[in-house]
C-alpha cells in the first residue's frame, strides 16, 4: 500500500466495456524507462455502506494468488472496488492483457460459463451487471 500512495495509481478503462487497467508506478524520463506495473481490473460497485469489501482467499494471502490486492474507491458515498484479475491464473485475463480483439462478454449480457474457477465467475459476475445473467 505504501508503494501505491508513493509511486501513484493511474486507471484507464480499457477498449472491452467492463474491464479497466491500472498502471502502478512511476515514468522515469531521464532515462526513458518506465517502472509500472500494468494490472487488469474489474469494476465492483458496492450497494451501500454495510456492503462487506472483498475478503481476499487464503490462497492470495499464502502468496498463491494475485500480489495486488483491491483498490476500493470512495466519491460522494459512492463505493467501488477495482478487483486485479491475474492473467498467470485465467485464460480470459490472459487474452485481455494480450489485446484480445473480440469480447463478447459486456455489460447486460447473459454468459454461461462451464469448467472455471470461481474467482473468473467473480470477475465475470463484475462485467455483466446486476443487468446481465450468469
Amino acid at each position: 500500500m505504501l508503494q501505491l500512495l508513493r509511486y501513484g495509481i493511474d486507471i484507464n478503462r480499457n477498449h472491452h466495456k467492463g474491464v479497466y487497467t491500472c498502471n502502478i508506478g512511476t515514468v522515469n524520463r531521464a532515462h526513458s524507462r518506465n517502472h509500472y506495473a500494468e494490472i487488469i481490473c474489474t469494476l465492483r460497485k458496492d450497494r451501500g455502506e454495510n456492503t462487506p469489501h472483498f475478503v481476499s482467499s487464503p490462497a492470495s494471502s499464502s502468496g498463491l494468488g494475485s500480489k495486488y490486492d483491491p483498490i476500493t474507491l470512495s466519491y460522494q458515498g459512492d463505493h467501488v472496488t477495482l478487483r486485479p484479475w491475474d492473467p498467470y491464473c485465467c485464460v480470459i485475463a490472459a487474452g485481455i492483457r494480450n489485446r484480445l480483439i473480440h469480447f463478447p462478454i459486456r455489460p447486460g449480457v447473459g454468459v454461461l460459463a462451464l469448467g472455471c474457477s470461481l474467482q473468473t465467475l467473480s470477475h465475470i459476475a463484475d462485467i455483466v451487471g446486476s443487468d446481465g445473467r450468469l
